[in-house]
């Protein structure tokens, strides 16, 4: 990871990116999972055929990415790499300390992949109602990275809330009138007696189960580990000149991530190592 990446802090679900250049670590372990707005819709939701995940996705990198078929999901954690990463914010490190810091962060989160060629994206994060699960939900968050071009999601906070509900529907009255008349002249007579039955409300009470979960999306690229290692070769002053270049890259909409990636090549080709 390099410029253009930051790190973060949990506000209503998503990570909101504070300035870092190298890595993206949530302050918090995510959100808190979706909930529908009333305990009537909670039961509604609860019948058959009412599933539904609710899904968020936070882009760190701004540029247009091709989507991929399917995104894979894997178990992880950033407690180190948010370690390393708040340790970097320290005001006494030099730019050279703060990047290696961040560098080691970095490695921290792929490292859990298999392979330092992958590029982190965004967070994906999100939950379901009480007809869903952890793995449908996996299988949402997925979907959701893929078509942000992610291929591998890292999930580090997933677990299922608890919600207790209660509903009673409304009670009924009927009345039933029986009777008899007969006429005599103009005057009527007769009798009748009425019957009232009362219905009461039905009470629906239990648990209903909401799963929720945060991942950080990342793109396998080929090749990408040795431009970081060509960026650790220069010198502080090559280092710091060449953030601010790359940051702006990676916040460009109208540029494709490819492109970005050329660019960032041709800026090392033109930075000498110290």
């Amino acid at each position: 990871m390099f410029a253009g990446q930051g790190v973060g802090r949990t506000v209503h679900g998503k990570t909101n990116l504070l300035p870092a250049p190298f890595v993206c670590i949530p302050a918090k372990l995510g959100s808190p999972p979706y909930y529908p707005p009333t305990l009537l819709l909670c039961f509604l939701l609860a019948i058959p055929g009412c599933a539904a995940h609710t899904v968020k996705y936070n882009a760190f990198i701004k540029n247009q990415f091709e989507h991929v078929s399917t995104a894979t999901s894997v178990n992880g954690s950033i407690d180190d790499a948010r370690a390393l990463a708040d340790q970097a914010k320290l005001p006494h490190n030099s730019i050279r300390q703060r990047y290696e810091l961040e560098r080691k962060a970095g490695c921290a989160l792929r490292s859990q992949l298999g392979s330092q060629d992958y590029f982190l994206l965004g967070e994906v994060y999100g939950g379901g109602n009480a007809r869903t699960n952890a793995e449908t939900l996996r299988q949402a968050l997925c979907q959701k990275a893929a078509s942000k071009g992610g291929d591998v999601v890292l999930i580090f906070r997933e677990g299922v809330e608890q919600r207790q509900f209660a509903y009673t529907t409304p009670g009924h009255a009927q009345t039933n009138a029986y009777g008899s008349a007969y006429g005599v002249g103009n005057y009527a007579y007769g009798s009748a007696t009425a019957y009232t039955t009362y219905t009461p409300g039905q009470t629906y009470a239990g648990t209903m189960y909401f799963p929720y979960g945060n991942g950080l999306v990342f793109r396998y690229v080929p090749g990408i580990e040795d431009l970081r290692k060509r960026t650790d070769a220069l010198d502080d002053r090559q280092l710091e000149q060449l953030m601010g270049q790359v940051e702006k890259l990676w916040q460009d909409e109208h540029m494709t991530f490819k492109e970005a990636l050329a660019l960032w090549d041709q800026l090392l080709a033109g930075s000498p190592p110290r």
